[in-house]
Formats: structure tokens, C-alpha cells, sequence
């Protein structure tokens, strides 16, 4: 879906304080890609949704509540990776 809030939370983040500090945020495109030139080689979580979230505690703790529910990419060393994933809603967490 264009215009998506992109959060892509390293699974080695295992307390909010190193998911604020470590993840990547991003917006897909119009043809609802999310593209990441900085990512290095490793596992993630990802997930898209509308809301709008920063580093504040609260939306942190959105993000740490929804980690488990995100899909899962890993990134080779030699290469890149496509994970297809659905809107999430974040309202109720």
C-alpha cells in the first residue's frame, strides 16, 4: 500500500530501549515498495501500518507489543531480501 509507515525492528532488539535505538523507519513508495540501502546483514522484524509513530516511550511500547505479530526477513550477507506484508493496526496495543 503506498504511503505506509514501514518499522523494521532487528530481532536481536530485546528490550524497547534497543528497539528505539536500533530500528529503521521508512514509507513505501506508490507502488507500496520499501526499499533500505542501510540495513545490515541479519534478522528483522517488519511491520507497516498508518499510524504514525516516533521514539516517544509510547510509541515504543506499540512497537515492542507488536514485534512478535511482524513478519520475518533475514538479510544474507551477500544480498537482499522481499518480505510481502499486510497493514497493521496499532491502535489497540
Amino acid at each position: 500500500m503506498a504511503g505506509a509507515d514501514v518499522y523494521v525492528l532487528p530481532k536481536s532488539a530485546v528490550t524497547e530501549a534497543a528497539i528505539s535505538a536500533e530500528m529503521e523507519r521508512g514509507q513505501t513508495d506508490q507502488r507500496g515498495v520499501f526499499r533500505s540501502s542501510t540495513l545490515k546483514p541479519g534478522k528483522y522484524r517488519v511491520l507497516a501500518t498508518r499510524r504514525k509513530l516516533d521514539r516517544s516511550p509510547e510509541s515504543i511500547r506499540r512497537l515492542w507489543l507488536a514485534r512478535l505479530k511482524a513478519e520475518e526477513a533475514e538479510i544474507e550477507p551477500s544480498g537482499s531480501t522481499a518480505v510481502e506484508i499486510e497493514l497493521m493496526s496499532l491502535d489497540s496495543l
